[in-house]
């Protein structure tokens, strides 16, 4: 990716053309109101009028991965944060039970 970083279609990662790396967004598909929450690593689209290239996770979070473009809404959350790697969980009941509020919160 353009910050350097070995590109994982399974990381929630997106791709934008001015944002500063490490910006996190909460990206909506406005026909079907699922959210996802993305970290900026890479430089990019370049083809109009796209503005994001999403992961493949972030994609399928989205119910976009097949169709590839869909209307959204973006929001920044945190510009310039320290960078975290966001991957699906896979917890259970009793594991979201006994894990700190704050730790679910860095993993989303």
């Amino acid at each position: 990716t353009a910050n350097g970083e070995i590109y994982n279609q399974d990381d929630f990662t997106v791709a934008h053309r001015t944002l500063p790396f490490n910006t996190y967004l909460k990206v909506t598909n406005l026909e079907n109101n699922k959210s996802v929450v993305v970290r900026v690593n890479d430089r990019g689209p370049y083809i109009a009028p796209r503005s994001l290239d999403l992961s493949r996770t972030a994609a399928r979070c989205l119910d976009s991965e097949y169709t590839g473009v869909v209307a959204y809404q973006a929001v920044v959350l945190q510009q310039n944060a320290p960078q975290m790697t966001l991957k699906p969980l896979s917890l259970t009941t009793q594991d979201l039970a006994n894990t700190k509020s704050e730790t679910l919160v860095s993993q989303f």
